[in-house]
Parts: structure tokens; sequence; C-alpha cells
């Protein structure tokens, strides 16, 4: 129960912060599988609500995991930066690409399932890529005002 418990929401979201918890896993993830993996954050708030801090940490992973099992690519770069108003996180590869269109009209469960994590927090996302170009996900999720509800 509590393996099932973390992997719903990971403590570290909430001890570290959204930020170095996605640090962490790109850290991780880059030493497992020997690919070079950077990331950059720029004013990222420590405290944010927990859905959002929690599609963008799940958002990251199904990325990172389809790059290293789709992409061919040898290096990642993993941008979180923040405003106001909005978090926005970046995921650019030097993979081989693909067509998103073909990908959307196979319905492909990790593309589908990042669509509806950004979507149940009202945020957005995009998937840029062509074949032999690497791929670019960019998902921008609003920062609600402190005490309103996300929803």
């Amino acid at each position: 129960v509590h393996r099932l418990a973390h992997q719903l929401h990971p403590a570290k979201l909430e001890q570290l912060g959204l930020a170095a918890t996605v640090r962490g896993f790109c850290k991780e993830l880059a030493a497992a599988h020997e690919m070079a993996i950077s990331f950059e954050s720029h004013d990222v708030p420590r405290s944010l609500p927990d859905d959002v801090a929690l599609c963008l940490y799940r958002i990251t992973q199904e990325a990172l995991q389809n790059t290293i099992k789709h992409s061919g690519a040898t290096g990642v770069k993993v941008e979180l930066t923040a405003n106001d108003h909005e978090l926005h996180l970046a995921i650019t590869d030097d993979g081989h690409g693909f067509d998103p269109e073909a990908i959307d009209a196979r319905g492909s469960l990790g593309i589908v399932s990042m669509r509806e994590r950004a979507r149940m927090v009202r945020g957005r996302i995009t998937v840029q890529s062509r074949p032999g170009e690497g791929t670019r996900i960019e998902v921008r999720v609003p920062i609600p005002p402190q005490g309103s509800d996300p929803r």
C-alpha cells in the first residue's frame, strides 16, 4: 500500500517541490540509461497545488520514458519555468522524431494520457515533431491564485 501511495503521489513532491523532484528524476534516469538529460528551472515556486505538481511530474516521467523507449535520442533537455500566472514545461530531444498526426490517429496511450493530465489542471500541451528532427513537448498550466480551487 505504501509503494502504491508513493507511486500515486511521491512524497518528494511535497518535501522538495516540483523542480527538485524533476531534477532528481532526470539525474536518476540519465544514470540508469546512460543518456544526457539536462534540466533547467527558473522561478518555479516550491509550493504548488498538489494536482498541478503531480500533473507536471507525471508528464515529465511519461515523456522521458517515451523518449528512452522510442526516440533513439542521445540527449534530452528538460526546462521548467514559471511566471506569475503559469508554469511552462518543455522537453526536447534529439531523437529521430515521428509524425504527431499518425500518433494521434493511432491513439497512442502515452500522448493521450499526457493530454488528459494537462486538461485536468486546465493546461494545454503541444507536441512538435517530424521524422528525422527530434521532438519537443510543451505544457503550459495556469497557476491558480492562492486559496482558489484550480478546477
